[in-house]
């Protein structure tokens, strides 16, 4: 009874001491909100900690540490948007962060197919076709009834894969048009192929490891030590383009798969492949440029204290309101805030992918605006700050195939493109390489895969995996529509899995073993 006594007595001197301010609506830090006036935050005690002007505060991100905000007028209202509703994404995370340019099965590789007769090129030409399906997996479409496959372009046959692709006007928060068209995340048509590499090298030769030039991240993810990481950005770092993304039901519902952000699936990746405790601060909002980073970037990120902050500026400059030595001289400035309050934070600066020029609402000069911004974030590089140039890497991948692949309009990318960012962005912080032919040797120690007998009937059979590299090993088999019959991590060099064991069905199945150092994938029949 005295403890008892003794808790109320602080929780009541607690309360007395917090000022909570009059007037003022719960807020939660780093998060959407809408406003209609001047928006005033503070922290649980009711400290000060913004003031944002009501032409700002009608689309902008709560600070860190927010508990209460006084709106004025009263009358404007507060509403936050959360990023994602509580539905989990119903995707494979392994299969959608393997690699595209490395390793024998290119899983789930986005087309857009609009009718009977329409195609689309898949990057490489397929050895061997392991699925084509809707956007969900749900759906499986047969050679010559649904597609025909011409060297790497599949082409639509009957109706039954463009019997969900939907492009429909995008509106503003008022409900007027933006200009945008945008493509719903059911539209897309997802191909499992073995890829012949030999005729296209593009990403492999593009992007390179940049953790030298992160040493205090890259230390902390190989001793397995927890890792603050912060997004500083726009609506496609906040993940208005992916599937899952709940902010925005007028142009982008939630939908199946249920995907998450570029920046979500990264650190995902990261606490995977490290065993580190990775703590994510999304506060990015959309329709921001540079200057906006650069006055609210000290109530955003500082008191978080993250060791990793990822700035991804430069699609809303692209209108010819931002400079390339405006955007250089806001960027520096932003970086330079954040180390005054967080000195030991390392830097990934994104360059971003280039508007699709040829669709509704780009300017037609975004392409070189954004390499403009290119240059001034390139100026940026030196060791504790690295970019990450997704300005080149997209400008290779349109040229090979249509952006309509990759894009859900013309400034965001769908959840394929999100892929290539979060992909990307793991390969910036690997083990550092410094040739094609030490990254080949690098690969000597990625598991591999040996199933016994191939391809055959396997009922009393079993898959062998051989780790030479004495790592843990990740095996997963997954079925003809992506979806995971098997998981199992083992500390052992060499595991046997007994196929009577998993009651599959008849048919193709990706058998896929990964270390921190890589993986490999090997088709099974079972007929």
């Amino acid at each position: 009874m005295f403890y008892l006594v003794i808790y109320l007595c602080i929780i009541g001197a607690s309360q007395a001491f917090a000022q909570i301010p009059g007037g003022a609506l719960p807020a939660n830090p780093n998060v959407v909100y809408y406003a209609g006036g001047q928006t005033t935050f503070y922290d649980a005690a009711g400290a000060r900690l913004l003031d944002v002007d009501a032409a700002e505060a009608v689309w902008s991100c709560s600070p860190a540490k927010a508990a209460w905000v006084v709106v004025t007028p009263k009358s404007g209202g507060y509403y936050e948007f959360p990023n994602y509703t509580n539905t989990s994404p119903r995707v494979s995370h392994a299969e959608m962060m393997r690699p595209f340019w490395t390793g024998d099965t290119i899983f789930k590789e986005a087309v857009v197919l609009k009718g009977p007769s329409s195609s689309s090129p898949l990057l490489y030409t397929p050895k061997q076709i392991l699925s084509v399906a809707n956007y969900n997996g749900s759906v499986l479409y047969k050679e010559g009834l649904d597609y025909q496959l011409d060297g790497r372009t599949i082409k639509q046959v009957s109706s039954a894969p463009s019997q969900t692709y939907v492009a429909k006007q995008g509106q503003r928060g008022n409900g007027t048009p933006n200009g945008l068209i945008n493509v719903a995340a059911t539209s897309w048509t997802y191909v499992t192929y073995i890829p012949d590499r030999s005729q296209w090298d593009g990403p492999r030769t593009t992007w390179k490891s940049k953790s030298n030039l992160l040493p205090r991240t890259t230390e902390l993810l190989r001793q397995g030590k927890p890792l603050v990481v912060q997004a500083l950005g726009m609506s496609l770092t906040a993940g208005l383009n992916v599937s899952g993304f709940a902010g925005d039901s007028k142009n982008f519902p939630p939908t199946d798969p249920y995907m998450r952000s570029y920046v979500d699936l990264f650190c995902e990746e990261i606490r995977l492949v490290y065993r580190s405790n990775v703590t994510l601060f999304n506060s990015s909002c959309g329709g921001k440029t540079i200057s906006w980073a650069e006055k609210y970037c000290t109530a955003l990120v500082n008191p978080n204290k993250p060791d990793l902050v990822i700035i991804d500026m430069g699609m809303n400059d692209i209108w010819g309101l931002t400079t390339e030595n405006s955007f250089r001289s806001s960027l520096e400035s932003t970086i330079a805030k954040i180390r005054s309050g967080c000195p030991n934070a390392e830097f990934i600066l994104i360059a971003n992918m280039l508007p699709d020029v040829t669709g509704a609402g780009a300017p037609a000069d975004g392409e070189t605006w954004m390499y403009r911004f290119l240059n001034a974030i390139n100026a940026q590089e030196m060791s504790g700050c690295a970019v990450f140039d997704m300005t080149t890497m997209s400008d290779k991948l349109f040229d090979r195939k249509s952006p309509a692949c990759y894009t859900s309009n013309s400034l965001h990318p769908n959840d394929y493109m999100a892929r290539w960012y979060a992909q990307g962005l793991v390969q910036l912080i690997s083990p550092v390489t410094t040739s094609i032919d030490e990254e080949e040797k690098a690969e000597v120690g990625a598991p591999t895969i040996t199933i016994t007998p191939v391809p055959s009937k396997v009922d009393n059979g079993n898959i062998q995996i051989a780790d030479n590299s004495g790592l843990p090993v990740h095996v997963f088999i997954a079925d003809a529509l992506g979806r995971i019959v098997y998981e199992h991590a083992s500390n052992r060099r060499d595991l046997s899995v007994q196929i009577a064991d998993l009651h599959l069905l008849e048919g193709w199945y990706v058998v896929t073993a990964a270390t921190t150092q890589g993986s490999t994938s090997s088709c099974l029949l079972i007929r």
